[in-house]
């Protein structure tokens, strides 16, 4: 009986372990590159269900629903993602650290003095003959 009751939980439990080891980003973002962005979606959602830790799967999970015209799903996702690691970014290896930039601060050019030829007209005298 204990058997029968093993291998029926088995059973019960094979196609959500199957479903579970499809899943991946990898094959979200496959989807999404062919332009199947209902499909990317629902495999990032369920991606983010198995996984709600994985920064990866969220930011992608919002850029999709971002490219999709959803901005309240997208922002939710992004801020998910941000509050796990507010550094991530998918283009960049993890554990690259990029420091800040200092803003640039303006220099005064030096200007030459103007040639009287480039200064503003002044009244010519008047010649004498």
């Amino acid at each position: 009986m204990r058997f029968i009751a093993i291998a029926i939980l088995v059973l019960l439990l094979q196609p959500a372990l199957a479903s579970s080891a499809e899943v991946s980003v990898e094959h979200a973002m496959s989807a999404y590159s062919s332009g199947s962005l209902n499909k990317a979606i629902a495999e990032l959602e369920e991606f983010v269900r198995l996984h709600p830790a994985d920064k990866k799967g969220l930011y992608y999970l919002g850029y999709a629903y971002y490219k999709k015209g959803n901005m309240e799903k997208a922002r939710e996702a992004f801020k998910s993602a941000y509050l796990i690691d507010p550094d991530y970014s998918p283009a960049l290896p993890e554990k690259v650290v990029i420091p800040p930039v200092e803003p640039e601060k303006p220099t005064a050019t030096p200007q030459e003095p103007k040639s009287p030829e480039q200064s503003p007209a002044q009244p010519k005298q008047a010649e004498k003959h």
